[in-house]
C-alpha cells in the first residue's frame, strides 16, 4: 500500500513568516486539507521517500495537517527545519531526528539545501508487527537534536538507508522485511526518547506506567475512570496513581486530564468544528460540561 499526501498548489507559498507570527501568538495556525492517497498496491505496506523530494515539490514549506492512522519518523541528515508539532516550534539543525505520532498536527519549513528521509508507517502495521502495545506515549512526537542524534548517527543512518534500500527493491518477502524494520525503527525511537528527555527531567521508565499510557491512549475517549484503568491492569487504583505519581510525577487523573485536554486543543486549534461537535468528538454527551 502506496501512502502520499495530497496537496493543492495554493499551498505553495513562503510559510516562514506565518511560523514567526505563530511563535510569537500573533497569528492562527494554517489549515491545509492534506490527506493519504492509497494506491493499493499490496507489497507497499509503507512509505519512503526522501525529504528533498518532498521539500522542492513544496518550495520547502510542508503546511500543517495531520494523519489519524499514520506514524511518520524522519531523518534530517543535512540541512535546517523549523518543525511545528501539535503549535510548538522546534528549530534544528542537521542531524536531527523525530518520530509525529497518529494525530499530532505537524507543519515543516525546511532549509533548501536540506536532505533526509521520510518514512510514513500504518499505526495498525506497528501494532501487529511489535506482537505487543506500542510503548511509551503514543500521542506525543518524539524530537532528537543534533546533541543525541550524532552520539548515534551511524546506526540511525544505517536504519534509514537500509529500509529505502528495500522500499525501493522487488526482494522476496518485502512487506515482511519492511514491517520488520519499521517495527525496530518505532523501537529505536521510543527509547531514544527516554534517553533525550532524561537530560531535561525524569522519564517514564516504568512498564506498568507505559502500559497504562498506551491503554489512555485508545480510551480517553470512553472517559474511563481510574478504577477502569485499574481493573484492566489488574492492580489497585492506589498502587497505579503511585506509580504514575514516581514515574511522572502527576497523578492518574491528571493524566487522563491532560490527555483528553491535548485532544481538545488540537480540534480547537486546527479544525473548524464546533464547541457541540468537538465535545461529542471526546466523548461529552453534555457540551455544556465540556
Amino acid at each position: 500500500m502506496h501512502l502520499e499526501h495530497g496537496r493543492k498548489a495554493s499551498s505553495l507559498v513562503d510559510f516562514r513568516p506565518w511560523l514567526e507570527r505563530i511563535m510569537t501568538g500573533t497569528a492562527p495556525l494554517l489549515i491545509v486539507p492534506f490527506r493519504e492517497v492509497r494506491h493499493f498496491q499490496p507489497d507497499d505496506c509503507l512509505h519512503y521517500e526522501p525529504i528533498e523530494l518532498r521539500g522542492r515539490q513544496h518550495g520547502w514549506n510542508i503546511p500543517v495537517h495531520a494523519h489519524e492512522t499514520l506514524y511518520q519518523f524522519e531523518f534530517l541528515e543535512h540541512g535546517t527545519v523549523a518543525a511545528n508539532l501539535d503549535g510548538y516550534c522546534h528549530r534544528l539543525m542537521a542531524p536531527a531526528a523525530w518520530m509525529v505520532p497518529p494525530g499530532v498536527v505537524h507543519g515543516f519549513v525546511f532549509g533548501e539545501d536540506s536532505s533526509g528521509h521520510v518514512i510514513t508507517v500504518p499505526a495498525d502495521m506497528l501494532r501487529h508487527g511489535s506482537g505487543a502495545e506500542l510503548s511509551g506515549s503514543p500521542a506525543r512526537p518524539v524530537v532528537l537534536d543534533a546533541q543525541h542524534v550524532e552520539e548515534h548517527l551511524a546506526q540511525l543512518r544505517s536504519m534509514f538507508k537500509t529500509l529505502a534500500a528495500e522500499f525501493g527493491a522487488q526482494l522476496p518477502r518485502r512487506a515482511g522485511t519492511l514491517q520488520a524494520q519499521a517495527v525496530i525503527l518505532e523501537i529505536w525511537f521510543s527509547r531514544h526518547e527516554s534517553a533525550a528527555m532524561s537530560r531535561a527531567r525524569k522519564t517514564d521508565h516504568d512498564a506498568l506506567v507505559q502500559r497504562f499510557r498506551a491503554l489512555l491512549e485508545r480510551h480517553y475517549r470512553d472517559h474511563w475512570s481510574v478504577a477502569d484503568y485499574a481493573a484492566r491492569l489488574a492492580i489497585t487504583p492506589d498502587y497505579l496513581s503511585r506509580r504514575c505519581r514516581m514515574v511522572t510525577g502527576q497523578s492518574t487523573i491528571e493524566l487522563i486530564s491532560e490527555r483528553v485536554l491535548l485532544e481538545s486543543r488540537r480540534l480547537l486549534a486546527y479544525t473548524q468544528m464546533s464547541i457541540t461537535d468537538i465535545a461529542h468528538q471526546i466523548g461529552f454527551d453534555d457540551p455544556a460540561y465540556f
